[in-house]
């Protein structure tokens, strides 16, 4: 087993790092929301924002193909160098 420092560094072919904020799915969920449920929007209370977020992620459960689509990405394939 070679020691940790010796390990081959994984990279996308994209040419990005593994901790990319675009390769991370969860990052592009929430961008998925913001752009279509919580921007351009002022709310009254802390209930009001955490109502419009779980309108928001609900809504987004009852799209799987979307929620497939987001967090799906063909060209992010490790290659070990």
């Amino acid at each position: 087993m070679q020691p940790v420092s010796e390990a081959p560094a994984q990279r996308f072919q994209s040419g990005w790092e593994r901790s990319s904020p675009e390769l991370n799915p969860v990052e592009n969920i929430w961008e998925f929301l913001r752009g279509n449920f919580l921007s351009h929007r002022v709310w009254e209370s802390y209930d009001a924002i955490v109502d419009a977020c779980c309108h928001a992620w609900n809504a987004l459960m009852n799209m799987p193909d979307r929620l497939a689509s987001i967090t799906k990405r063909s060209w992010a394939k490790a290659v070990i160098e």
